[in-house]
């Protein structure tokens, strides 16, 4: 399965975005939808507009691997402001002054291991987290009193540098659902001088890297295969079989399949063709053969 099928002329794949400061993640899919003419495109892991960087768009029978994609290890370079509180945790809210000392580094550096590994979270105030059905910025913006719960999320690493009061710059890995905002905001509650995120870049998804990333002026239906990724990098961090032609023939009615090769691996397995191209995504049956959960043969 190529990045462009011979379905209909219709494309398939990944594009790594860099996303302009200002648009929304929704404006990019928006965009893609014109330019290709379809309706199947999606994005995984939303950017603040006011955020750049790494957005990674699903077209086509890639829109199916949305969780995959999502699941990826993401890097961020960021600015901290001290000094400041925001309804948003960030510059862009309604934003309050206050008088606060310098911390010390030896502050900083406990503040920052506190926040770094499994963490119980609080999103923002202003967020795209759900509150009883309705997302917390839609309550937000109709003066609703609302509490959002904390959640646990995971800070691989946090590292500050060129620190020079009151902003400091920080490098961080994170799990999916991690809010920057807040490890801004947490950071500053930590050594007693509040501090909002005043940039954000996401220089990394997984397997998609910023210096990779193809902005949207570049992009025309014309040429847009010539930056189509394949659909193998989404999967690219769970475990992979090579399906013999008589296997691929199988998957694409949805049979189940034996894979004797295979029973030492745990969870979900990506199969792909001699190629390297992805056909499905597997999981074992109560038979102990292997099943398409994800059957991209099939896809329509």
């Amino acid at each position: 399965m190529n990045n462009k099928s011979g379905n209909h002329g219709h494309f398939h794949g990944l594009l790594n975005i860099d996303k302009p400061f200002g648009a929304t993640s929704r404006d990019v899919v928006d965009a893609l939808c014109r330019i290709l003419e379809t309706k199947r495109v999606g994005h995984a892991g939303t950017l603040d507009p006011q955020a750049t960087g790494v957005l990674v768009v699903l077209v086509g029978n890639a829109t199916r691997l949305n969780d995959y994609v999502q699941k990826g290890f993401k890097q961020y370079e960021a600015q901290f402001r001290f000094g400041l509180t925001s309804t948003t945790d960030d510059i862009w809210g309604n934003v309050q002054t206050h008088q606060c000392s310098e911390p010390e580094m030896h502050e900083l550096e406990r503040a920052v291991k506190q926040l770094t590994g499994h963490i119980a979270q609080v999103p923002p105030r202003v967020s795209a987290v759900k509150i009883q059905g309705k997302r917390a910025y839609q309550l937000a913006r109709q003066g609703i009193d609302f509490q959002t719960q904390p959640r646990v999320v995971h800070v691989r690493s946090f590292v500050l540098h060129h620190l020079a009061f009151p902003n400091v710059h920080a490098s961080i890995e994170c799990g999916s659902g991690t809010y920057i905002r807040s490890l801004a905001r947490d950071l500053g509650h930590e050594v007693g001088c509040p501090a909002v995120l005043s940039s954000l870049c996401r220089t990394r998804v997984g397997p998609f890297k910023i210096e990779d990333a193809v902005r949207m002026n570049q992009i025309s239906r014309e040429n847009v295969g010539d930056f189509l990724l394949p659909m193998s990098l989404a999967t690219s961090e769970i475990a992979q079989v090579v399906l013999s032609e008589l296997e691929v023939e199988e998957i694409k009615f949805g049979r189940l399949i034996e894979l004797g090769r295979c029973n030492e691996m745990a969870g979900e397995i990506a199969a792909l063709d001699e190629h390297g191209t992805l056909m499905a995504v597997l999981s074992r049956h109560d038979s102990g053969r292997f099943k398409p959960r994800i059957n991209l043969l099939a896809a329509k």
